[in-house]
């Protein structure tokens, strides 16, 4: 997500006075906003003094889908913004999480039983 970029008229940037107590902040919003907590990274773009294009940068998720805590609910993003989810959709998400969980915990019990007959063989 970008923050201080218009449509018309470009890179404007917001004004943050201090940018480590502006960072902290947002960093404690997205921190305190959402279960369970998504990975991202802030990066700030000075563009005039005291001016800045801001980047939150979300990380994929293997842990999700992400409820916004203050209203208990489950957004997703579309071309035409963010949209609530509905019932199908918040199962669909859940299954899909699930899936993902049970295949990546397959393949490490598989790697360590791989490590472990390799073991057992040349000893």
């Amino acid at each position: 997500m970008f923050y201080g970029i218009d449509e018309q008229d470009g890179l404007v940037g917001i004004e943050i006075q201090e940018l480590d107590t502006f960072r902290l902040r947002v960093q404690q919003k997205i921190e305190d906003g959402f279960y369970p907590r998504p990975g991202f990274k802030i990066k700030f773009l000075e563009t005039s003094e005291n001016k800045y294009i801001f980047i939150i940068q979300v990380h994929k998720s293997f842990s999700g889908p992400h409820a916004v805590k203050s209203s208990d609910q489950y957004y997703y993003r579309s071309d035409a913004g963010k949209r609530r989810m509905d019932h199908f959709q918040l199962k669909n998400a859940f299954l899909q999480s699930n899936a993902l969980k049970e295949e990546i915990e397959k393949f490490c019990n598989r790697k360590v039983s791989e490590i472990l007959l390799k073991e057992t063989l040349f000893s």
